[in-house]
């Protein structure tokens, strides 16, 4: 039974005992597995967002409860990420579905502010730490322009009632990791609260050469509360502003840019909150016991871990690896990502039919219009 079971793990019988160090490798690389599984289901699979029965759409209109999985999935995130998609025919409240479209965009997103984002070995993942959280809404009528005070209102609106509704669940329920551990495990960040960002569907061209290039709008809140700073967009470069909307005092609020712009200021963003205010609860001073689950409690015993002489297993996992014996290169980051590609591949064909000619952020709504 052992055997198989470590075999299950990806380690032949004849290899344990394992060294501490081997065993403290492997185990941060299940670890990783399981985090870049688990943050898939929840941003970048149909099965999740584009079936109500999980995921319950953001909308300024709607009052009910998230479920418990959506709100802990906001928690321990920089921003969110709204994909706005207009709705092309308002009298009958019917919008092109562009199912498989849409399936290729938030898979391609998540690729790539993974691919972005994580840090083998280094990454904090024990809390389910990820960049994002995105959400998407129903179609709805949107303001024609992407980058106006139209457009900042309407994600501002998206965006509070997402974090009033996160607040309330969380209120009443509590995630089964977090009783295991007896201490806080999913918490909302303070910056999150502060920035979201948008980006409309219909913009999306599925043969851009760098998605990267995609455009999105940041947008500030006005919350800073719980921030070391307060969130100045003006540190994006001009060259890369395609366009900003300021308020009456000339601040500006939101700016339209490139997602790999979006994504460096978010990075940056999140580094400077860990370094000033710190993430909560902090991942370095919690050193808590891992639990059943997690995937590297489970495995430990069977791939040979000696409590006796090792000592409990804890967290944080990303002081497990020792990269000058075990250099990045030696992760499975990347045989991950070219295995997404390859189930992701299975979607362009489909998407490929039933796409709209790319279009300018400014005339998405005459687009619709003409649907």
């Amino acid at each position: 039974m052992a055997s198989h079971s470590a075999q299950t793990f990806g380690v032949s019988p004849d290899q344990l005992p394992l060294p501490k160090d081997e065993l403290l490798r492997l185990l941060r690389g299940l670890h990783e597995s399981s985090h870049f599984n688990r943050v898939m289901v929840h941003s970048a699979t149909s099965k999740w967002l584009l079936n109500p029965q999980f995921h319950m759409p953001v909308d300024v209109a709607n009052e009910s409860d998230l479920r418990l999985e959506d709100a802990n999935d906001a928690c321990n995130r920089t921003a969110a990420v709204y994909l706005l998609r207009d709705l092309n025919d308002p009298k009958n409240g019917i919008f092109q579905h562009m199912y498989y479209k849409t399936v290729l965009l938030i898979s391609q997103l998540y690729r790539y502010t993974y691919d972005r984002w994580f840090q083998p070995y280094r990454s904090e993942i024990d809390r389910g730490q990820f960049l994002t959280k995105v959400n998407l809404p129903p179609a709805s009528i949107l303001p024609p322009d992407t980058c106006s005070m139209a457009m900042v209102d309407w994600v501002r609106r998206l965006h509070s009632n997402f974090c009033q509704r996160i607040e309330s669940i969380k209120s009443q329920e509590t995630a089964t990791e977090e009783i295991a551990s007896e201490e806080p495990f999913y918490v909302m960040q303070p910056v999150f609260y502060a920035i979201a960002v948008a980006l409309r569907a219909c913009t999306y061209d599925i043969d851009v050469a760098n998605f990267g290039d995609t455009p999105v709008l940041i947008v500030c809140t006005g919350i800073d509360r719980g921030l070391s700073a307060p969130i100045d967009l003006s540190t994006i470069d001009k060259q890369d502003r395609r366009d900003v909307v300021t308020d009456s005092s000339g601040k500006l609020v939101a700016v339209e840019t490139a997602l790999s712009v979006a994504i460096t200021f978010l990075m940056e963003l999140e580094a400077r909150e860990q370094l000033g205010s710190g993430m909560k609860p902090d991942p370095i001073q919690s050193m808590r016991v891992l639990t059943r689950y997690d995937v590297a409690f489970r495995a430990k015993d069977v791939l040979g871990w000696d409590t006796e002489t090792m000592g409990a297993l804890r967290g944080p996992s990303s002081t497990w690896v020792d990269l000058e014996k075990y250099p990045v290169e030696t992760s499975d980051k990347r045989g991950r990502l070219e295995h997404f590609d390859f189930m992701c591949r299975f979607h362009r064909p489909d998407a490929e039919r039933e796409r709209l000619p790319p279009t300018s952020t400014a005339a998405c709504h005459q687009l619709t219009d003409n649907l």
